[in-house]
């Protein structure tokens, strides 16, 4: 039964989450061709689960291609196309195929955008982190601003003790093109695509939280803003009156 709280196609786009960060996962762990099936199957299965997740993992596998070729063009621009761009390639080719059919098949759902929420509310969303972390009271902005404070602090700390690996570089230009998809995109396309704003809000956090990853803060800084980011991420939900209806679009609008 569908909960009247809960958005429909949470539970799909939920999964298309967890594909999309195996497929990010596993591009940025293999750099051979023979990885190619294994990384179509990844695709396949979050095809099945949602879209946009499957869009944000497709736009990683190319950019990351893309990064890897541009490292390694001295040693020959041909031989890294080979290595880097063509297994991606092929591994994208079946979801390429499914999703044009879909989009073909469901043309009459869609239709020119109904909503658009402005540049500002959009912009804001995202500096606090309102738009990807608050959904049920006006506390929860307490606890988006904290995480956002925490992981700008994590990201600045970060920004030099990091090396200027192909895969940090393509998960930062990837978070840069998300971030622009975000604040170009309608809010809704047709009566059949909602959420938009929302559902690609939650992605350039993501990016950043797995472009300042390593295997343990190094420094007491890093550590102090961790814990913030824990902190700020308590259950806020409880702490405060229940909103009325709109509430958040309002406050963003």
């Amino acid at each position: 039964m569908q909960c009247w709280v809960k958005p429909p196609g949470l539970d799909d786009f939920c999964l298309g989450l967890v594909g999309m960060l195996l497929v990010v996962g596993f591009a940025l762990r293999q750099r051979t061709a023979t990885a190619t099936a294994a990384l179509s199957l990844l695709l396949l299965l979050t095809w099945f689960a949602h879209l946009l997740p499957l869009a944000v993992a497709g736009i990683f596998v190319v950019v990351l291609a893309l990064c890897r070729v541009n490292m390694e063009r001295r040693s020959g621009v041909r031989p890294a196309l080979i290595v880097h761009v063509l297994g991606p390639l092929v591994a994208e080719l079946p979801v390429l195929a499914l999703t044009m059919a879909f989009l073909v098949a469901s043309a009459a759902s869609r239709g020119a955008p109904i909503y658009r929420s402005s540049a500002a509310s959009l912009l804001l969303g995202l500096v606090d982190l309102g738009r990807p972390l608050v959904a049920w009271t006006t506390w929860e902005y307490t606890g988006s601003s904290v995480v956002a404070v925490g992981l700008v602090t994590l990201a600045v700390l970060n920004r030099r003790s990091r090396s200027r690996s192909p895969e940090r570089r393509a998960l930062g230009v990837t978070g840069v093109l998300l971030t622009g998809w975000y604040l170009a995109s309608p809010d809704r396309y047709g009566p059949a695509y909602g959420l938009l704003n929302d559902r690609l809000s939650l992605f350039p956090p993501l990016l950043l939280v797995l472009w300042c990853a390593r295997p343990a803060p190094a420094h007491r800084a890093e550590r102090v803003a961790v814990a913030v980011l824990l902190v700020g991420r308590r259950p806020w939900w409880g702490c405060g009156p229940r909103p009325r209806p709109g509430i958040k679009a309002t406050l963003l609008r």
